[in-house]
């Protein structure tokens, strides 16, 4: 394990669950979009540049989902944190009208 001084290292299994998630993307990506695209009605016209162009539009927002998700699971790392105690102590005294 490399320590780099953040709330994540650079380890093999930390590139590798990167990696991994390439794949899972191109495949649930394309069986989405394949009956998607036809049920809008996005076949009209010149259908292969739209199809890839679709395709290419959301498998992006699907990995940046994804690898949004691996970043909160990085910097929530337990319970205490994920359940976002901190955030609403830190919200509730902004909205605290007492002076």
């Amino acid at each position: 394990m490399v320590d780099s001084g953040f709330c994540f290292d650079f380890s093999p299994p930390a590139i590798l669950l990167f990696l991994i998630q390439i794949p899972y993307l191109l495949v649930s990506s394309i069986f989405f979009v394949i009956p998607y695209f036809f049920i809008v009605g996005f076949d009209k016209g010149d259908v292969a540049v739209k199809f890839f162009w679709y395709w290419l539009y959301q498998g992006l927002f699907m990995s940046t989902m994804v690898y949004f998700g691996h970043l909160l699971g990085s910097i929530m790392p337990n319970a205490e944190t994920a359940h976002g105690e901190y955030f609403l102590n830190f919200f509730s005294r902004l909205s605290d009208n007492t002076r």
